[in-house]
């Protein structure tokens, strides 16, 4: 069946074969990224959430190799989502604050005291993605009472500072 080829798009969802409807169910899992010419695709960015599991996953693997407990590594789920309507979002919150949540506290603490430090918090970011003036106060304030405190946007930079603040 030849190919008509429009004069503004030179692949229209027409020509593909089956029309637009087998074009749309075709359409490529990863979006094209801007920097790359020629078609070529990258995957997308990897979340926070997957990102911070990457560092747990790693650090379960490492931590007996150094002789330490793999549960020294553990996770604050601030950033977790609440169930309900609006309303009982707003009470699980309430009740929450009531019971000690921190908002700005980092995802991941490392209780494992090195030199003059107590331990290490870790705020997970995704690529790119900085921390919130919030979460930034805070780890400034847990670095004044002998804590370290970092931002890391991939689960390769939370490794090499976990691996250099145990070292």
């Amino acid at each position: 069946m030849p190919v008509k080829r429009s004069r503004t798009n030179s692949n229209p969802p027409e020509a593909v074969a089956g029309g637009k409807q087998a074009a749309k169910r075709r359409a490529p899992r990863f979006r094209a990224s801007a920097r790359h010419s020629g078609g070529s695709q990258t995957p997308p960015k990897p979340t926070e959430a997957q990102e911070q599991a990457a560092v747990v996953d790693w650090w379960r693997r490492y931590a007996p190799t150094q002789g330490l407990d793999p549960r020294l590594l553990m996770a604050i789920p601030n950033g977790a989502h609440l169930a309900g309507d609006g309303r009982q979002r707003a009470m699980q919150m309430a009740k929450l604050k009531r019971m000690g949540l921190v908002p700005g506290v980092p995802d991941l603490f490392l209780a494992v005291p090195r030199g003059d430090r107590h331990g290490l918090w870790i705020e997970m970011k995704r690529r790119g993605a900085f921390a919130t003036p919030q979460q930034a106060e805070l780890q400034q304030l847990l670095r004044n009472y002998g804590y370290d405190a970092a931002t890391c946007d991939s689960a390769a930079v939370a490794i090499n500072l976990i691996e250099a603040y145990l070292a």
